[in-house]
């Protein structure tokens, strides 16, 4: 996914149709992590390691890797949310979309 000052850019060029943009901007929301959130680094060096995030910039954040005690700054695309039974989420899309509820399995 873009970020979405990257999007914007497409946005304002009208290169995209309505139904892409609101896809992708529904992406990106959805991938956005905050300071605290706990993740799972899937690619690069790092790949399959738990983390917190330590720090949010546009492109890259730094999470602290707890095994490893070490923070190191990696692509926000190589870092996906990790849940835990018991977290509460909202959902986002689709015919539940605004619910709220928990994790009972991962």
């Amino acid at each position: 996914l873009p970020s979405m000052s990257v999007l914007m850019l497409f946005c304002s060029n009208h290169v995209l149709e309505a139904d892409t943009r609101a896809r992708t901007e529904k992406g990106i929301i959805a991938s956005q992590v905050k300071l605290h959130d706990r993740v799972k680094v899937v690619r690069g060096e790092y790949r399959g390691l738990l983390g917190q995030v330590q720090d949010v910039r546009e492109d890259e954040i730094a999470v602290y890797l707890s095994t490893q005690d070490l923070t190191e700054y990696v692509l926000r695309t190589d870092v996906r949310l990790a849940f835990r039974v018991g977290d509460e989420v909202r959902v986002l899309d689709g015919p539940n979309s605004g619910l709220t509820g928990w994790v009972v399995d991962v």
